[in-house]
């Protein structure tokens, strides 16, 4: 029985790149629809970023199992797992240089702590934080520096939150400009008060917040359906 890698994948973009990009990664078939295990749902690095020349000799994993997928226009969550070990160099090479205008953060964790950490392409650039439990008080302290920056790329000119009920949370397509904050995807940044307004329209228990002088989240009673 293998150790598994699991992964969370959470990339940034423009609606357009954004949706060719899962286009091509995502196969396979969600819910009741599925036939048989043919149709189970996977990730395929090597479509969403083709192996080129020498690349297609690398020892590295083409597809993972896809456990949750969650859209929106300019955000898209995966949860993966691959066995043994992760794509390496998908992560640290082909994404961001297939898809420049892509930014990515990828926690990973091997189920036996053989290793694990975050890999991030911001900007346009990489950082590499996924390594074997040697230091891990200082591995910390970097993965939560590179974490606040993600959040800040992630948050910026969103002066809006809403807060969903988990239940929401399956695979999910959400239909305006929203980012989510973590791998439940159930508390999303937006722009505008108009995607607010679309995206609790007959969600009761959606809790609306906008963002104060201070930077502080203040309740919007009049957003909130409750």
């Amino acid at each position: 029985m293998p150790n598994w890698v699991d992964q969370d994948l959470f990339v940034i973009g423009p609606p357009s790149d954004l949706e060719r990009f899962c286009e091509r990664g995502v196969t396979g078939t969600f819910g009741r629809a599925r036939k048989s295990w043919r149709d189970e749902p996977t990730f395929r690095f090597d479509r969403a970023c083709p192996l080129c020349g020498t690349e297609k000799r690398l020892d590295e994993h083409r597809s993972a199992i896809l456990y949750r997928y969650v859209r929106s226009h300019t955000e898209a969550y995966f949860q993966l797992q691959t066995s043994w070990s992760y794509p390496e160099h998908f992560y640290l090479t082909r994404l961001t240089r297939d898809w420049p205008t892509l930014q990515f953060c990828c926690a990973v964790n091997e189920d036996m702590g053989n290793f694990g950490g975050v890999v991030a392409g911001i900007d346009g650039n990489i950082t590499d934080l996924v390594s074997a439990p040697n230091d891990v008080r200082a591995q910390r302290k970097l993965v939560r520096q590179l974490m606040r920056e993600w959040r800040r790329v992630a948050s910026r000119d969103r002066p809006w939150m809403v807060q969903l009920p988990l239940r929401y949370i399956q695979r999910v397509q959400y239909g305006v400009d929203a980012v989510f904050e973590d791998e439940y995807a159930n508390v999303l940044y937006l722009k505008s008060e108009r995607d607010v307004r679309r995206l609790v329209r007959g969600r009761k228990s959606a809790v609306v917040y906008g963002r104060g002088a201070r930077g502080k989240w203040i309740k919007a009673p009049g957003l909130c359906k409750r």
